[in-house]
């Protein structure tokens, strides 16, 4: 089955010099590579940054350019709005909340927004796993013990959903479920977050409403139009319900671009059994 590889471009420019310091600094992966990594891992890592520019691509459109084009196919763009959508209210609540004693440790909101997005890309790296491990101060046993964890996985699609399901629901419930020690930046950001809405009616109704109607619609989107992607020797096995399929490499080499590799299905895949 042939693959739809695009480039991702590069991001616009903000009229606003000091956020737009920060943005320049996202579009530039997280990481190094590491050499270690197969041909195909590197592609899937790979996969993972062009992904996040989109996201920030829909950031900077909800934010500052309204009529800003995401520069892929409408069918496209519209699976990742949902999560551009939940990362443009994170950037909101950088902004209000950077002025509280949780908000001293970063320079302005861009550097705190900054230091959220690259401390979830890095997840990436630790594992391939798309979630956050040792996110959750209740669940981080339990992800560390889970003997079946195929650490090539970028993301199982119910550990994914069933995470960040149990992430909104201690915070509705006014508990910050974030790992103090493994995502500090997402700690503090909540931390602040959950004070806040219960000093400030306004905040509440006017950026933690929204938040979480946010988050609530991401997860959502995730049960229809997210997709569990590994690498195996010289093929990216993808899995779709309850079955998986192999797409063959037909790109050159990932390491001769500068800009970040993106890929969707051209069209829906059947549903089967896996046999394997």
């Amino acid at each position: 089955m042939k693959t739809n590889w695009t480039l991702v471009p590069a991001l616009p420019s903000i009229p606003e010099p000091d956020w737009n310091i920060w943005f320049n600094k996202l579009e530039n992966p997280v990481y190094e590579i590491p050499c270690k990594l197969t041909p195909t891992e590197k592609v899937l890592l790979g996969m993972t940054e062009g992904e996040w520019l989109i996201v920030f691509h829909f950031v900077i459109k909800k934010k500052w350019l309204k009529k800003h084009k995401i520069p892929i196919k409408p069918k496209e763009a519209k699976i990742f709005e949902p999560k551009g959508t939940y990362w443009y209210w994170l950037l909101e609540l950088c902004i209000q909340l950077h002025i509280t004693q949780w908000g001293h440790a970063y320079d302005n909101a861009g550097h705190w927004f900054f230091c959220l997005a690259n401390e979830r890309r890095g997840s990436n790296l630790k594992g391939f796993d798309s979630i956050f491990q040792y996110y959750t101060t209740e669940k981080s046993q339990d992800l560390e013990n889970q003997k079946d964890l195929n650490q090539k996985w970028l993301g199982k699609k119910n550990h994914v959903i069933d995470v960040e399901q149990h992430i909104i629901g201690e915070l509705r419930k006014s508990q910050n479920p974030v790992h103090p020690d493994y995502y500090p930046h997402h700690y503090r950001l909540m931390e602040a977050a959950l004070k806040m809405k219960d000093f400030s009616n306004n905040f509440r109704a006017d950026f933690w409403r929204p938040f979480l109607n946010s988050y609530s619609q991401w997860i959502k989107s995730l049960r229809s139009s997210f997709s569990s992607c590994a690498a195996v020797e010289q093929k990216i096995l993808v899995q779709e319900g309850r079955g998986k399929y192999t797409i063959p490499l037909d790109l050159p080499d990932y390491l001769e671009y500068k800009r970040p590799l993106f890929f969707v299905l051209p069209e829906a895949l059947p549903d089967k059994p896996f046999n394997g």
